[in-house]
C-alpha cells in the first residue's frame, strides 16, 4: 500500500511538473513576443521621428520648394501617413497639421512649422508612454 501511495504521489509530481514546464514555456514565449514588439515599436517611433524632422527641415522655407523638395516632402508626407492609425486621435491631428504645413505660406510658415511640431512630439511622447507600459508588463511577467 505505502508502495502505490508513493508511485501515485510520485505521477502528481511528474504531473505538476509537466504543467508547471508548460506554463513556463508559454510564459516564455508570450515575453518573448512582448519583447519583439517593443522593438518593432521602438523602430517604428525612430523611423517616424526620422520622417517628421525631414518634414519640418523640408518646409522651414516654403519660397525654397523644388521639384527635388516637393518629392522628398511627399514621399515623407506619405509614409507617415501609411504609418499611423488613422483611428487615434494623435494620428488624426497629426495629419491635419502636416496637411497646414503643406499649404504654408511664407508667412505662416513658423507657426504652422511649431503646431506641426508640438504635435509630432505629443505623438511620439504618447508613443513611448505606451512602450514604456509594454516594458513594464515585460518586467513583471519576468519577476513571474
Amino acid at each position: 500500500m505505502t508502495n502505490r501511495s508513493s508511485e501515485k504521489r510520485a505521477e502528481r509530481e511528474r504531473d505538476l511538473e509537466r504543467e508547471l514546464r508548460g506554463k513556463e514555456r508559454l510564459l516564455e514565449r508570450e515575453l518573448s513576443r512582448k519583447m519583439k514588439l517593443a522593438d518593432f515599436r521602438q523602430d517604428w517611433k525612430n523611423r517616424l521621428r526620422d520622417d517628421l524632422s525631414e518634414i519640418a527641415s523640408l518646409t522651414v522655407n516654403p519660397e525654397s520648394m523644388n521639384d527635388e523638395r516637393i518629392h522628398q516632402l511627399n514621399t515623407r508626407r506619405g509614409r507617415v501617413r501609411l504609418s499611423l492609425n488613422l483611428s487615434e486621435p494623435h494620428s488624426i491631428r497629426l495629419i491635419n497639421a502636416m496637411n497646414d504645413l503643406a499649404k504654408t505660406t511664407q508667412e505662416d510658415a513658423g507657426e504652422n512649422q511649431t503646431a506641426f511640431v508640438a504635435v509630432g512630439q505629443e505623438l511620439l511622447k504618447a508613443e513611448w508612454d505606451r512602450l514604456k507600459e509594454d516594458l513594464v508588463q515585460i518586467e513583471k511577467m519576468r519577476e513571474q
